[in-house]
């Protein structure tokens, strides 16, 4: 039978394998050694380095995975934040706020109190003062409306939070898992 002289990857001792050898243990420091055979050429390594090698890539893998999921709950995180916004003047776009809209009803109904009281007084047409009371219907309707795209949104965004702080945690475990 013929065989293949090798040397043990872990102490330098010679070795005898077959040329279809896959595996050996070395009779002398004990080492499995998986035998690799290139073209004419054939050498071993230790297996317990191999298996090493393997489990960090897999744990570098899983923090990269990790990490990519957590950029893309950020990425849709902030296209979906957008649905919550309100427009505002020349069409900008901000984050809703209740104290904004309470703001705006304190200043536009009392207005409209004095503005139809004022035409009803003055004997004004009735158009006047229907007009002051669907102007407050807009103003509750939107003071409602500015008050459940905030709590929409806190609540969106508390979930959001949890999720992150889930992948952080993960992220933490497996870089931890991996010294």
């Amino acid at each position: 039978m013929e065989t293949v002289a090798l040397r043990c990857n872990h102490c330098g001792a010679p070795l005898e394998v077959g040329p279809a050898t896959r595996f050996v243990t070395c009779q002398f420091c004990h080492s499995q050694l998986a035998v690799k055979h290139s073209g004419s050429a054939a050498y071993t390594e230790v297996i317990e380095q191999i298996a090493a090698a393997t489990s960090q890539m897999a744990g570098n893998l899983k923090v990269i995975e990790l990490q990519n999921e957590l950029e893309r709950l950020d990425r849709e995180w902030t296209d979906h934040r957008e649905t919550f916004y309100v427009s505002g003047k020349n069409g900008h776009r901000s984050p809703p706020s209740p104290a904004g809209a309470v703001i705006g009803a304190v200043i536009g109904i009392p207005f409209l109190i004095f503005w139809i009281s004022t035409a009803s007084s003055m004997g004004a047409p009735a158009v006047f003062p229907i007009f002051g009371l669907v102007v407050a219907g807009l103003i509750a309707y939107q003071l409602f409306s500015n008050f459940q795209k905030a709590e929409g949104m806190e609540s969106a965004k508390a979930e959001y939070q949890a999720q992150r702080d889930r992948l952080l945690r993960q992220i933490a475990e497996a870089r931890q898992g991996q010294a």
